[in-house]
């Protein structure tokens, strides 16, 4: 499976919005997929039936005392490392992934597509930069 940056955007507005102009090409939402620093993503995830992926830990805050000194000794991956391997699986090539991880670092809000997947006969959607 080989999926493409569709656009990185500045706010959650302008990446919701982005969803729904894919969806109306005929995208499905579930070969879209966005990628945050959000610590709650479950506020894009109610605007949108896309997958959303965030760079923190949602869990940290709802540890337990227990929970929190097994990850001093249990050697845990790195959140940036994390966001490494999914791009990664997602055939995003390799000389994007580090921008992309410092895109979302940054606050920025990326929309990945899987362009092979849409509905249809609709052409392949350009990148968000080239469709303006």
């Amino acid at each position: 499976m080989t999926e493409k940056v569709y656009g990185r955007f500045l706010s959650e507005e302008e990446a919701v919005h982005a969803v729904s102009n894919l969806e109306l090409k005929g995208y499905k939402a579930k070969n879209i997929t966005i990628f945050t620093n959000l610590s709650n993503p479950s506020k894009l995830e109610k605007h949108t039936d896309v997958k959303v992926e965030s760079s923190v830990d949602q869990s940290a805050d709802n540890d337990s005392f227990m929970d929190k000194i097994k990850k001093v000794f249990v050697n845990e991956p790195d959140r940036d490392l994390d966001i490494h391997e999914k791009l990664t699986s997602r055939g995003i090539p390799e000389d994007e992934i580090d921008k992309c991880i410092a895109d979302v670092e940054a606050g920025y809000v990326l929309v990945v597509i899987n362009d092979e997947l849409r509905m249809g006969h609709t052409p392949p959607a350009k990148p968000f930069e080239e469709a303006r």
